[in-house]
């Protein structure tokens, strides 16, 4: 986390204070909620989006592509993800064979450099 052992147990301990520097590595580092830290109030932890993310991945089991997958996801413009909903939309409803013009489509608004190097 950034300090020795020795200082986080005269920390722990009382002996000494909690900087303003360390509060702020042990809230990053630990995403524990500085108003807990300060007043005892509110929620101990703070979930961030890694957090929920790792608890998905345990709960379904999901391999690293997966997890990359959904963190893409997450990570793609509001348009774009509308491109992949769609699609994927299109793979789950379908009773018939995938149309893979789809998938083209799909990959060449998502990653155009990837479309144009399978073009090639």
């Amino acid at each position: 986390m950034g300090i020795s052992t020795s200082s986080y147990n005269e920390i722990e301990k009382g002996r000494n204070g909690l900087t303003e520097r360390n509060k702020k590595m042990l809230c990053q580092s630990l995403n524990v909620n500085p108003e807990w830290l300060d007043t005892g109030k509110g929620e101990m932890f703070i979930e961030n989006d890694n957090n929920i993310l790792e608890q998905i991945a345990k709960e379904y089991n999901l391999s690293d592509i997966g997890i990359r997958v959904i963190k893409s996801y997450l990570e793609l413009p509001t348009d774009k993800r509308k491109v992949v909903d769609e699609f994927i939309d299109t793979i789950i409803n379908s009773k018939e064979d995938t149309e893979f013009a789809a998938t083209t489509t799909a990959t060449a608004i998502i990653m155009p450099s990837a479309s144009n190097e399978s073009n090639k």
